[in-house]
């Protein structure tokens, strides 16, 4: 008796291993709370308050759209208890990604956000 192993082919057909790492409901996780993303949905022009607390951090704002891509991307220095409007500009309607990023690629907010026409 002969053993497979991954991807041997045999005359009767091949053997072949898979891991798979689901992350039920990622994109909508809010790590921060306190965080507001307002109006949503919106038609791309809208406002992020972050509420991190007394420090003074430099962070980055990306949108992704559905395959993950990154359609917008805006670094703002001195966010602790500030909001910040953002423009897309044009930007075709869907659900997309926002996430809040800390200059050590910490996540700090992430949230479904939803851009109408």
């Amino acid at each position: 008796s002969q053993t497979q192993t991954p991807c041997d082919d045999e005359w009767f057909g091949e053997t072949e291993d898979y891991n798979v790492l689901v992350i039920s409901g990622a994109a909508g996780l809010t790590w921060n709370p306190n965080a507001k993303v307002y109006p949503n949905p919106n038609n791309g022009q809208f406002t992020v308050s972050l509420a991190l607390g007394d420090q003074m951090q430099t962070v980055t704002i990306a949108v992704l759209d559905a395959l993950g891509r990154e359609v917008y991307r805006v670094r703002k220095t001195d966010m602790g208890l500030s909001e910040t409007a953002l423009s897309l500009g044009r930007i075709p309607g869907g659900i997309y990604l926002l996430r809040v990023t800390s200059d050590s690629d910490v996540l700090l907010h992430q949230q479904k956000i939803t851009i109408r026409d």
